[in-house]
């Protein structure tokens, strides 16, 4: 016995050292495009986020010149009004990390985050499946595979886009093995979808939209307790809100000021057909606030006008309309959209559904990363507005020159057509995976889709939004072949 003691303890400190190179892999992969980089990608909104964080700490009193600069801070919707659009959890944590060290840190932050929810999706996965393969090696695989894609892209990106795909994944995988699972596992899960929830505004309308699908993938994995799931997801979408409420009463008891949201789902209307047709109809109307905006899109003839980025953002007098209202139009129009939509869709029901058809779809095939790679305008603004911005946001070794996405876009496609014909494969071909992995795959796809659904119809269909989530499709299909080729073996 005593012999055998030391070869007992090689193998597990061999075991050990494996895991420790297996996960050393999968961050380097997933910070792969930030160490190429240089530094962090950004967006325009970017610097706003951390504006607005450090305003956030200013008045909790934690630390003194917090702000970052001027312009696209927290109150920057128009008098007495703040925009709602930026998660304050999101500003505030990407504020504080900021200052503890660099913007760098977030996206270290991001990889932990990423390689920790994977941790938990495959420790409950080999568990059940393959309980002798290393949880690190089933880990690292399918991220490596993932950042074959858009993965690498998002984990060096400083905007909460990266939690999206989380989001989906902690979905699929307390749909299908809540039963299965710790409760450890459990409350790790939910609180990886609750923090996605309360980081982007998007991400409460994509949880919301996975509770029916969660309740219809519990009944198929087991009638017995199948509400758990559905239950847990509508949990997240209540954090979600209740984040949303906090800031509004926060933001009138503080800054005095109403909480209102860029008006994008007007913008979506007029530019699909059925908002600008209605507004065509009923204005001049005194009841319908986004009259206002109908009178400054009016001022132009040019067709681009129309296109729902240049109403929201356009400062350009032939493009440009929303900007060019009052502060008190402006918030009108934010607070109707609502109420508009529905307005909308009851005027003109067929092309409104058609046109939310048409824009998932164009969503969903929109996956390029061109969008996280900053160009010369967002540079050049952000330098502008944001008082010391250049030294936390400037250009990298893949930002100087953008030719190299001429050859990354056409890969990452292939990687994608690849990696659905693989989980398509593992789906249909009988025996070679278990019921509930091809349930957790379908769940996938579905929240692929249903972030398509909210980002298309809601906003505007964008390549950001469809390379944030895209890469769950390789890290999907690495998953099903290693235990694919494990149920294969056995005759399952």
């Amino acid at each position: 016995m005593a012999s055998g003691m030391p070869h007992t303890q090689d193998q597990s400190h061999n075991s050990t050292l494996r895991a420790v190179l297996w996960v050393g892999l999968a961050f380097l992969a997933c910070l792969s495009v930030l160490l190429i980089n240089g530094r962090p990608l950004f967006y325009f909104d970017s610097p706003a986020y951390l504006e607005q964080g450090s305003k956030i700490l200013e008045k909790l009193g934690l630390f003194s010149q917090a702000s970052q600069g001027a312009g696209g801070g927290v109150q920057d919707a128009g008098d007495h009004t703040v925009n709602g659009s930026r998660s304050a959890v999101f500003s505030l944590i990407f504020a504080l990390i900021t200052r503890l060290g660099t913007v760098t840190l977030m996206t270290i932050g991001n990889a932990v985050l990423i390689v920790g929810s994977a941790w938990l999706t495959m420790g409950v996965l080999g568990r059940l499946y393959a309980p002798q393969k290393s949880v690190a090696f089933l880990v690292a695989v399918p991220l490596v595979v993932a950042t074959a894609g858009s993965l690498p892209f998002y984990v060096a990106y400083l905007m909460p886009d990266i939690l999206t795909g989380i989001l989906l994944l902690m979905i699929a995988t307390l749909t299908v093995y809540v039963r299965q699972m710790h409760k450890w596992e459990i409350l790790l899960a939910l609180a990886f979808g609750c923090l996605a929830v309360v980081s982007h505004i998007s991400h409460i309308a994509i949880a919301a939209a996975m509770v029916p699908v969660a309740a219809i993938g519990g009944l198929a994995i087991a009638r017995p307790r199948w509400w758990i799931a559905p239950v847990l997801v509508a949990v997240m979408v209540l954090v979600g809100l209740g984040e949303r409420s906090a800031f509004r009463v926060a933001a009138k008891s503080v800054a005095s000021s109403e909480v209102v949201y860029i008006p994008f789902l007007t913008a979506r209307l007029i530019q699909d057909g059925p908002g600008l047709e209605f507004l065509e109809n009923n204005c001049p109307s005194d009841e319908l606030q986004s009259c206002a905006l109908f009178r400054a899109l009016s001022q132009s003839s040019d067709p681009m006008r129309l296109t729902a980025s240049h109403i929201i953002f356009e400062t350009n007098p032939e493009l440009g309309s929303f900007k060019f209202l009052t502060n008190q139009e402006q918030a009108g129009v934010a607070r109707e959209q609502f109420s508009f939509f529905f307005r909308v869709l009851r005027a003109s029901p067929f092309s409104t559904t058609g046109a939310i058809i048409k824009n998932t779809l164009t969503q969903a095939t929109m996956n390029s990363v061109k969008m996280t790679i900053p160009g010369e305008t967002i540079m050049t603004n952000t330098h502008r507005d944001y008082a010391g911005a250049q030294k936390s946001f400037d250009h990298g070794r893949l930002t100087m020159a953008r030719g190299w996405l001429n050859v990354v876009n056409p890969v990452h496609t292939a990687v994608y057509v690849l990696s659905l014909a693989v989980v398509i494969f593992g789906l249909v071909m009988p025996g070679r995976l278990p019921g509930p992995l091809k349930i957790f795959a379908i769940l996938c796809v579905l929240g692929i889709l249903a972030n398509a659904f909210v980002c298309g119809a809601a906003s505007q269909p964008a390549d950001r939004y469809g390379a944030r989530v895209i890469w769950i499709l390789p890290f999907l299909a690495s998953v099903l072949t290693l235990f694919m080729t494990r149920v294969s073996r056995r005759g399952a």
